[in-house]
């Protein structure tokens, strides 16, 4: 008869792998907060987001369907225009359009 007891072990020691396991799952917790991170907007209470107040140094053409001019809203015509815009090149700083 033989011995069992001195022979080879056929299983796998598992209680490296649980200890690796385990501080590995330590590290993820630790650095999921640092992820985590939040930016918070404010979109108003009724979901519209907020006006914006119109800057009083940016201009705005437009020309309607009709063909008419607008000059910060205004109705104008190209020599109104022209004369805005040659004012407007002589503030500094010069204002958007």
């Amino acid at each position: 008869m033989t011995d069992t007891r001195s022979g080879t072990m056929g299983e796998m020691n598992t209680t490296p792998l649980i200890d690796v396991l385990l501080v590995l799952l330590v590290m993820f917790i630790i650095t999921i907060p640092v992820a985590t991170h939040s930016v918070d907007i404010d979109i108003g209470a009724d979901g519209t987001p907020p006006v914006i107040p119109i800057d009083p140094i940016k201009n705005k053409v437009v020309i309607t369907t009709d063909g008419a001019l607008l000059w910060n809203g205004e109705p104008t015509g190209e020599a109104g225009l022209m004369q805005a815009l040659q004012d407007t090149k002589s503030m500094r700083p010069a204002p958007e359009l």
